[in-house]
């Protein structure tokens, strides 16, 4: 074999040579570019040829069914009171007013009306059949004169509470509470007032006197006719 045939074959292994190299490094960056990928984003990439939508089907769509978890430590919404019932020998208990049923109940409101939310759990007592009833505020309607209505359904349905509805101002109260019971209604200010069944509010009505539309004077009862000029 001559000398120039045995540079040759040198000079083509060192190009192959040369081009494994290549090969090589441009594999080892490769492999670097990926490791730095995966460990930007926290997870390894795809490379099953799926995507995440056919993945996801595959596995019966568990992402997208999977059960909200609750908070345990969010705690219970705070329980309200509508009014809170004040005891006979009380001294801050008000003679009843003349013409107010017997079986009125002095009341003092709690002052929180202006914390009640939607879902909120409001508590009413009813001090007449010593009864005390949950309900959950559903409503609140603001009206253009400053007052505030509020309604509140059964927060469970017991057959025996059926509605609330308070509305408040800046210096009165009113509220209808309906049982199976009765109904009841109370009128206040707005830190108390007085809770009378709606059976015994018109017992106290005299209904023996005339009406006061009736004992109105017409003043024109006198006048006299007097015909219009002919001309």
């Amino acid at each position: 074999m001559s000398k120039h045939t045995t540079s040759s074959r040198f000079s083509f292994s060192s190009r192959k040579l040369s081009i494994l190299g290549i090969a090589l490094v441009f594999c080892g960056v490769l492999v670097l570019v990926v490791l730095t990928l995966f460990n930007r984003e926290g997870s390894a990439p795809n490379l099953s040829g799926h995507s995440e939508g056919e993945h996801d089907h595959e596995h019966g769509h568990e992402h997208d069914h999977s059960p909200a978890v609750s908070d345990p430590q969010v705690p219970p919404r705070k329980l309200h009171h509508v009014w809170l019932e004040t005891h006979g020998n009380d001294q801050d208990v008000p003679t009843r007013p003349e013409g107010m049923p017997d079986d009125s109940v002095y009341l003092t409101l709690t002052g929180e009306y202006d914390q009640w939310l939607l879902g909120t759990p409001v508590e009413i007592s009813i001090p007449q059949t010593d009864k005390a009833y949950r309900s959950i505020v559903d409503r609140i309607v603001p009206d253009e004169f400053g007052n505030t209505s509020i309604y509140a359904k059964p927060e469970q349905d017991t057959g025996e509470f059926q509605r609330l509805i308070v509305t408040y101002g800046t210096s009165q109260t009113y509220a209808y509470v309906s049982t199976s019971d009765g109904s009841y209604e109370f009128h206040g200010t707005d830190e108390s007032g007085w809770l009378t069944p709606t059976s015994s509010l018109g017992s106290h009505i005299d209904y023996s006197k005339p009406d006061v539309l009736e004992t109105r004077r017409d003043r024109h009862a006198d006048t006299k006719y007097v015909p219009p000029r002919e001309e």
